[in-house]
């Protein structure tokens, strides 16, 4: 029981953290760009929900389909984490054109969807290249000569199977 109590509350936290992860985007946008504030809203809570029923649907039916499907919940996933931090990065050099007040127009807004564009072209690219495997041998003077020419693998940052 404390296993399944410890999973319903990963699962309740991290669905808390992404859904507000999408709502700040959301809010960002209709601050930015004067968009409708519902459609808005209801657009990136579909975008949230949609990676917990392409979860869901790949667990009950992996197929190529459902795979397919939960690789593009990945990736939107990882955008809208990058997307999220440039906001974050641009705040402080908004409020600063704010504060002297310089009429900066569309250009932070189109600054931060560029930038966001172009990070997140480069993890997709980046995230379907072949790992690079570095081979490090470390000397060890007290090993014992029956654990000579053992090799140990590290393996990390592996995403998307």
């Amino acid at each position: 029981m404390n296993s399944l109590v410890k999973l319903l509350s990963f699962i309740t936290v991290f669905s808390v953290i992404y859904c507000s992860m999408h709502l700040a985007v959301a809010q960002w946008l209709i601050m930015h760009f004067h968009l409708p504030a519902g459609r808005v809203r209801l657009i990136f809570t579909a975008a949230a929900l949609s990676f917990f029923a392409c979860a869901w649907l790949v667990h009950g039916y992996s197929n190529p389909l459902t795979r397919f499907l939960i690789t593009g919940a990945y990736i939107w996933m990882g955008v809208i984490f990058i997307w999220l931090s440039v906001i974050a990065a641009s705040l402080v050099p908004e409020l600063l054109v704010r504060l002297w007040r310089l009429d900066s127009g569309p250009w932070f807004a189109w600054g931060v969807i560029i930038a966001t564009a172009v990070l997140s072209g480069y993890a997709i690219i980046a995230g379907y290249h072949t790992p690079r495997v570095h081979n490090v041998e470390i000397p060890v003077e007290s090993l014992p000569r029956a654990l000579d020419g053992v090799r140990i693998a590290q393996i990390s940052d592996v995403h998307l199977s």
